[in-house]
């Protein structure tokens, strides 16, 4: 009977024992399931908590970027206003109007330069070249060698029609000399047209009508008396608004009687 009892309290305490390691089990993996509860939740939160910051630092990124963009744009609309408000301030500059009867050019000077040529192949002897000089105003526009004179002469108009001679042509400033043709004295008054004139149809216009500034020119002296013929070059068409203010008047030699004069009246026939 001893043997018995013995064998039970085995089976009891291995039984006791294996119930203990089950419930010992449940227990960890309840413990290691909230923990793993916990650290999902806590990474949850992590996550989310720095989303929150990046969505923050974009915020303000958009914030500073706007605040950039937004001074950018009252800098350029006061630099605008600036410049309008000063453009509304400041006179229209006048407009210089072509001379009268102007020219491209207005000297021409061919001259025929004699010269040794000496050669060990051809020998030596006098040969001949024209030297062309073209000016406007006493500027030189141009200047260069041809054959002779008389070719010269011929090939002048050809000449003068090239790119290169116009290019050259549009570099002499004469902006400071008297509008006078053949004149290379400077300016002492400023005129202010009235009225612009077609020289082909006789049409006039108020001066300026398509220009914000005056259309004005500018004489010397000598030639500031314009006369009373022209249509747009008249005294009567102009109104000085700068020099003396002396009546001007022309030199006795520089006055030619017309060869033509009077008027001719042409009547249909009755």
């Amino acid at each position: 009977m001893a043997v018995v009892h013995a064998t039970e309290d085995a089976d009891t305490k291995a039984r006791v024992t294996s119930d203990a390691i089950d419930a010992a089990a449940r227990r960890i993996e309840d413990i290691d399931e909230a923990d793993t509860d916990a650290k999902k939740e806590a990474t949850e939160e992590d996550i989310n908590a720095y989303v929150r910051h990046i969505e923050a630092r974009v915020d303000k990124m958009d914030e500073a970027e706007n605040e950039k963009r937004d001074a950018v744009v009252e800098k350029i609309v006061a630099n605008v206003s600036r410049a309008i408000e000063e453009e509304n301030n400041t006179p229209s500059p006048d407009e210089r109007a072509p001379p009268p009867n102007q020219q491209i050019f207005d000297e021409v000077h061919i001259v025929t330069e004699p010269r040794y040529k000496k050669s060990k192949h051809s020998g030596d002897e006098w040969r001949i070249s024209s030297k062309v000089t073209v000016s406007y105003k006493g500027r030189i526009i141009e200047e260069y060698y041809g054959f002779d004179v008389p070719r010269s002469v011929d090939e002048l108009a050809k000449f003068s029609k090239k790119r290169s001679f116009s290019e050259a042509r549009m570099k002499i400033d004469t902006s400071e000399l008297c509008d006078q043709e053949g004149c290379s004295e400077p300016f002492t008054r400023t005129y202010k047209m009235k009225q612009e004139a077609c020289y082909q149809c006789g049409h006039k216009r108020v001066a300026g009508t398509w220009r914000a500034g005056a259309i004005v020119r500018k004489f010397c002296e000598r030639h500031a008396k314009r006369g009373d013929c022209g249509l747009e070059d008249a005294d009567s068409n102009y109104e000085q608004v700068d020099g003396p203010s002396a009546s001007p008047s022309t030199l006795r030699s520089d006055e030619r009687k017309s060869v033509f004069g009077g008027v001719v009246v042409v009547s249909p026939k009755e």
